[in-house]
């Protein structure tokens, strides 16, 4: 045991000394946790900043009509998933004409979708991966 201070403490006119003692060990294991926490937390961090989600294309299937609001979006992920992934799409976001996709990239990487836009925005989410890419096509 190593003695880390003595402090003095005054309680109904009485002076009482307390020592404070801590163990190395404890010493040692605050500081095992804190870089365990630390190399979890640059892990994590660093294999959400290797993957990329890319749109591809984004463009109407009738591009002379706006009365026809079919569009594809083609999107990819990199590096390749080894099993498929989930991917959610948003069209036309915050509108009242918003739409909801979802599909699943394979192991190739690559994926398109079909969707209905009115005001030509879609936004590409992979959640496991914490992925996000916003496209407006005008």
């Amino acid at each position: 045991m190593i003695r880390i201070a003595t402090r003095q403490y005054k309680a109904k006119g009485v002076i009482k000394f307390y020592k404070e003692q801590t163990s190395i060990y404890s010493y040692k294991k605050g500081n095992l946790m804190k870089k365990i926490i630390l190399v979890t937390i640059l892990l994590s961090s660093f294999s959400a900043y290797t993957s990329e989600l890319t749109i591809l294309n984004w463009y109407r299937l009738d591009s002379r009509s706006t009365s026809n609001s079919a569009a594809e979006v083609c999107f990819s992920l990199t590096p390749k998933p080894t099993a498929p992934t989930f991917v959610e799409i948003t069209v036309d976001a915050g509108t009242r004409v918003q739409g909801q996709y979802s599909t699943w990239i394979g192991p190739k990487g690559v994926a398109c979708h079909v969707v209905s836009t009115v005001r030509g925005r879609v936004e590409v989410n992979v959640p496991s991966l914490q992925l996000k890419q916003e496209l407006i096509n005008k």
